[in-house]
């Protein structure tokens, strides 16, 4: 079984058996030889006898590896290529392969596949496809040609190209020239007026609150008194000149907040979150007008009862707050003049003239009427009012401002169950009208004080002493009269919170109502 192997020890030593191993390569002297009966066990079955060949020429010596070269492919360690012959494992000369016949393996693979089982055999995959010469793998890549930077017209993407296309609706339009087009100016160009935008109609009144109503339909009928108000000065609150009609607009718009509050229950609130958000931007917008109006007319009021000169040294005053009042005036009209305010009055409208759905007889409680429900709506709105008597002598300005905010949620919310309430309910509004204008007029002088301190600080280098003089004094007057105002909170509110006035909502809920 053994034999010299010229590919992998072509110059040993005499004396040196090599063994041959499980994968046909040869042991040389100094190696551990493998014992008989494993060897007999895997070696190949012996071959059948054939005709004596011709001896072969004695091995030449492996040339050593070298690089390929320009003139031809290399030799390597397994022995030296020769044209139409190669050598084989055991070091003999075999003939080329014919053209056409496919070509055989590798000496190395010829070696495995004698030494292997009859079933290794069977599970061997296909031998991988030869490697490519020398030459091939040596040879390095064409280097790349370098691209143009200049792109050829006719390498555009084809995206590119429809998209510099000039449109078919261009290319049909009469070939005219720019100076025969008329010019228009913007100023001349006619505006979408407010008179194009029709204001939607509420159709006829539905009548007072009824004490079987639901309680969604008496919210109905409550809200629809307000926007009917308010479309009526739809265009008037535009005018700077109509003070008053900016004022009811204002009310009106509260009204309709405190009735979405009284009846929030009623309705869900993916419906009345809409009308919620933009009337509070639209309070935000009125608010903001209508308070220079009464710092305005507060100035013209402390004029008129004073010397002409004094009267004429807040001049610059009254000037810095009808400018303000000017730009708070073109906020509003573009407020007024949006796409948000008319989806507003259609959503107004929409809601106010739904129709409920009636509801029949059905198992369980019964559902509330208005009835049921007024006196527990105006007693919630009271305790919210009620809550103030522990901090109200020493409360700042900002907490009495709110205790204003709750005095007129309740007495809306008696106005709007009036039907529902016995005829204790006017005296109960009256006495929250007189809180309401106390706190209200304190408001107004804190406002009327900060704003005329910011007027000094900005100009008081640009004024001169007879303005610096007057505006002084102004600014006095209004601080003595917020101090007063201050001290008489007390007066409006003890016949608010006292007994008395507890007793006479308590019988205004539980007497029949007053026809």
């Amino acid at each position: 079984m053994s034999s010299e192997d010229p590919d992998r020890d072509g110059n040993a030593p005499p004396g040196d058996v090599p063994v041959t191993t499980l994968t046909g390569r040869s042991v040389a002297h100094g190696r551990r030889p493998r014992l008989p009966a494993l060897q007999d066990a895997y070696s190949p079955p012996s071959a059948p006898p054939q005709a004596a060949a011709p001896p072969a020429p004695a091995p030449r010596p492996p040339a050593k590896r070298q690089s390929a070269g320009p003139s031809g492919p290399p030799a390597t360690a397994r022995g030296v290529r020769r044209s139409g012959s190669r050598t084989g494992a055991r070091g003999t000369a075999r003939p080329a392969a014919p053209s056409g016949a496919p070509p055989a393996p590798p000496a190395r693979e010829r070696r495995i596949s004698e030494s292997a089982s009859p079933r290794q055999r069977a599970a061997k995959p296909a031998s991988k496809p030869a490697s490519k010469p020398a030459q091939q793998r040596s040879a390095k890549p064409a280097a790349k040609p370098t691209p143009d930077p200049t792109p050829h017209p006719t390498t555009k993407p084809a995206r590119r190209a429809e998209a510099e296309k000039p449109e078919k609706r261009v290319a049909e339009l009469p070939a005219e020239s720019a100076a025969d087009q008329p010019v228009v100016s913007i100023a001349d160009q006619p505006r979408a007026g407010r008179e194009e935008h029709l204001l939607p109609s509420l159709g006829p009144e539905p009548g007072p609150i009824l004490a079987t109503d639901s309680f969604a339909a008496a919210g109905r009928k409550a809200m629809w008194v307000q926007v009917d108000r308010m479309l009526q000065r739809e265009e008037a609150v535009r005018d700077p000149e109509q003070a008053d009609a900016l004022k009811r607009y204002r009310v009106a718009t509260r009204r309709l907040r405190a009735a979405l509050r009284v009846f929030r229950d009623a309705y869900p609130g993916r419906e009345t979150k809409p009308i919620r958000t933009g009337l509070s931007e639209l309070a935000d917008a009125l608010g903001a007008v209508r308070d220079l109006d009464v710092r305005v007319e507060e100035v013209d009021r402390w004029a008129r009862d004073r010397d002409g000169d004094l009267g004429q040294a807040i001049a610059p005053l009254r000037k810095s707050l009808a400018a303000q009042r000017r730009d708070a005036a073109a906020s509003l009209a573009r407020k007024l003049d949006s796409r948000s305010h008319r989806r507003l009055i259609a959503g107004l409208v929409g809601f106010v003239t739904a129709l409920e759905p009636e509801i029949g007889p059905h198992p369980g409680a019964p559902d509330r009427a208005t009835r049921d429900r007024a006196g527990s709506s105006v007693w919630t709105a009271y305790e919210q009012v009620r809550a103030y008597a522990a901090i109200v002598r020493w409360a700042d300005l900002p907490t009495l401002h709110a205790l204003r905010i709750e005095a007129k949620r309740l007495r809306y919310t008696v106005e709007f169950l009036a039907n529902q309430l016995g005829p204790e309910k006017d005296l109960l509004v009256e006495r929250l009208v007189a809180l309401q204008d106390h706190l209200g007029a304190l408001n107004d002088a804190t406002l009327a004080v900060a704003a005329v301190r910011s007027f000094l600080g900005e100009h008081h280098a640009a004024l001169s002493p007879e303005e610096r003089a007057g505006t002084i004094s102004y600014l006095g007057d209004r601080e003595r009269e917020l101090s007063r105002l201050r001290r008489g909170v007390g007066r409006a509110w003890r016949p608010v919170v006292g007994i008395t006035f507890a007793r006479r909502m308590a019988r205004a809920v539980v007497s029949r109502p007053s026809t």
